[in-house]
């Protein structure tokens, strides 16, 4: 619906130029009344393409042209003043003439930025503090090509569009393609809060804020902890809520509850909606309804069905630049999609919660295993390992078996014991993949990454550094992605209230044993909540929009189709043995039918992306693995 898109050096004439930039332009704008502002320089070319709703926009002041897009905040007054006059982009290109780089310590909310020198030979681009909104790059020869979509960059002539197998290794790891690497060779994708300086055809690259977490928390009673809390809370939705028609997501847990709650309370009628699922463990719209009724919304419920996800399939595989594998991005669709039909032009979105204040189930976990540490070493090692270890037919006695299980994960050191139930490290990635493609990755590779972020955090706290990780890795990669994708393909925009930065500071400084006490996940946040939401809300169990795949696959045929079908054509790309398909479709049907669910449909999304992006050749330079399907 927005972004922007251009490069800088090279050698390139007028009239070329405009073509790479329409051609670039083309594939990021939308029918939904987009205006495409550019500029072309000596050694540069940019283009900004801002829907209506959104702010930003390009700007150019002599040899310096400028393109900001999203939901900027100034902390300038002076560059604030300027915005507000003249528009961001030429807010951008002043403020970018006085501080240099430094520009970005002068912006919050979300945006993504690009600012092209060519009196200084020298181009800046950066995203903002959560990667809200991404930005891909590739350099070739002595030019930089930059776009806010992988789709658009591609659109080069000269831009890489080799398949890297490090990054379908990563994408079959994780379910997504994490920055700064992308699907395409030679491409790559700034991470959250990152700048990008190319000066004399070099690039660097360096990461301009970090969530400051104070352990022990502040001198701040609980109180009046809990009295910010709920401004800052009020306050971000309520700028959310501004120059737009806007509507809710409403699961019925406690984030999308809270946006809701406070929506309604920011005065006029609130529309909410939901999506249910007529499969028992799934469904969780009465808790929709619960809080709909609480607050006095105007609900409106979908019930997905298999024939849906046969549907929009092939459509979400077309849509996202590389391939993604979180089965909620159906939901989300559908979701958005009723709201674009019923009017709406914004929805908040409650993605944030749990990475800023402890909600995801794993947290408690591990502080039940970071426990047997405080266990005396000579106690683990000399008496209680050997015991178990040695138990006769310990595998056979439920007691046993748990205990050495507990000790085995404990002993894993965090953040790889985050991994313990994944395919890869209990299958072995030889079981799973080609022996080729094999040996031309990295194994290491995805934990290395957890970990590098994990080490990253300022923190001392284990759940800290989980919370950091988790912000940076999984929430800006894949659940951001998720709904912002699926939110422009509905036609709608979405807002992240949950996220502001004021709330992502506040919660650096609420003690880690507050966001988790005892085991009771996000303390903090619901016992400042309490007032607001519905009882049931607050004790219920976390769910979330979690997609019935394994379920409905064993008894759907349109399912069945699709998925067979997609994972046989998978298995002449030389990426996953064919011996590994045909064991996971076996061990859904006859074992655990939600668990190897999650990777057929992993599977299965990898193959439909490489369907939905044949159109451009996909050349995998892969040493023999045979990525692009076709026969030697």
């Amino acid at each position: 619906m927005s972004g922007f898109c251009g490069w800088f050096g090279g050698d390139i004439g007028p009239d070329e130029s405009r073509r790479r930039l329409a051609a670039m332009s083309a594939a990021l704008t939308e029918p939904d009344g987009s205006e495409t502002e550019s500029a072309s320089g000596e050694k540069g070319a940019v283009a900004a393409a801002v829907s209506r709703r959104e702010c930003g926009g390009a700007g150019a002041d002599g040899p310096v042209q400028a393109a900001i897009e999203g939901q900027p905040v100034w902390i300038d007054p002076v560059l604030s003043a300027i915005a507000e006059r003249v528009g961001h982009g030429q807010a951008l290109v002043q403020g970018y003439k006085t501080r240099g780089d430094k520009i970005v310590e002068a912006i919050t909310g979300s945006f993504r930025l690009v600012v092209l020198d060519s009196a200084n030979d020298r181009a800046l681009l950066a995203t903002d503090r959560l990667g809200r909104h991404p930005i891909v790059y590739a350099t070739v020869g002595n030019a930089l090509l930059f776009a806010s979509s992988g789709n658009a960059l591609r659109a080069h002539p000269d831009a890489p569009s080799g398949v890297d197998s490090q990054a379908l290794y990563e994408y079959l790891y994780f379910a997504f393609v994490p920055a700064p690497r992308t699907v395409r060779k030679d491409q790559h994708r700034l991470r959250p809060a990152e700048i990008l300086t190319f000066e004399n055809g070099t690039v660097s690259r360096r990461v301009y804020w970090r969530p400051d977490y104070r352990d022990a928390g502040t001198d701040a009673s609980f109180e009046n902890l809990k009295e910010e809390f709920l401004e800052l809370l009020s306050s971000a939705v309520s700028a959310s809520l501004a120059s737009a028609r806007c509507g809710c997501f409403l699961s019925g847990g406690v984030d999308s509850s809270t946006v809701a709650g406070l929506a309604k309370a920011a005065g006029g009628s609130v529309r909410t909606y939901s999506i249910g699922f007529a499969a028992k463990g799934y469904d969780e719209m009465e808790y929709a309804r619960i809080s709909s009724r609480h607050f006095g919304t105007d609900h409106h419920e979908y019930y997905v069905t298999p024939a849906d996800v046969v549907e929009a399939v092939p459509k979400i595989a077309r849509m996202y630049a590389e391939p993604f594998g979180n089965e909620s991005a159906v939901p989300t669709y559908f979701c958005a999609r009723m709201a674009k039909e019923d009017g709406v032009e914004r929805l908040l979105a409650g993605d944030g919660g749990d990475e800023l204040f402890a909600g995801n189930s794993r947290y408690a976990q591990q502080k039940v295993y970071d426990a047997y540490h405080r266990v005396p070493a000579f106690l683990r090692t000399a008496l209680i390992e050997p015991i178990l270890s040695a138990f006769p037919l310990g595998d056979k006695i439920m007691p046993v078996r748990k205990g050495r299980s507990y000790v085995r994960q404990a002993n894993v050191p965090l953040p790889k014991r985050l991994e313990a139930y994944n395919y890869f490290e209990r299958f072995g990635a030889g079981t799973i993949l080609e022996e080729e493609f094999l040996r031309t990755i990295d194994l290491g590779g995805p934990l290395a990454a957890l970990e590098e972020e994990y080490a990253a955090a300022r923190s001392d706290a284990s759940l800290n550094r989980m919370l950091h990780s988790d912000l940076r890795f999984v929430l800006a990669d894949c659940d951001l992605v998720k709904v912002s994708r699926m939110c422009e393909m509905a036609g709608v925009e979405v807002a992240f209230p949950l996220l502001a930065d004021e709330l992502v500071e506040f919660a650096s400084r609420v003690p880690a044993k507050w966001k988790i006490k005892g085991l009771k996940l996000r303390w903090f946040m619901k016992e400042a909540l309490r007032d607001l939401l519905a009882p049931s809300v607050l004790t219920k169990t976390k769910q979330g929009f979690g997609l019935p795949f394994g379920l409905w696959l064993k008894d759907d045929p349109g399912l069945e189709q699709l998925a067979g079908d997609s994972l046989s054509d998978l298995k002449a790309r030389g990426v996953v043995r064919a011996s590994f398909i045909d064991d996971v479709r076996e061990r859904h049907r006859s074992e655990h039918a939600k668990y190897y669910g999650v990777m057929v449909w992993r599977l299965m999304m990898l193959e439909q992306w490489f369907k939905a992006h044949q159109d451009t050749p996909v050349q995998a330079n892969l040493d023999g693995a045979n990525v692009d399907g076709v026969r030697d």
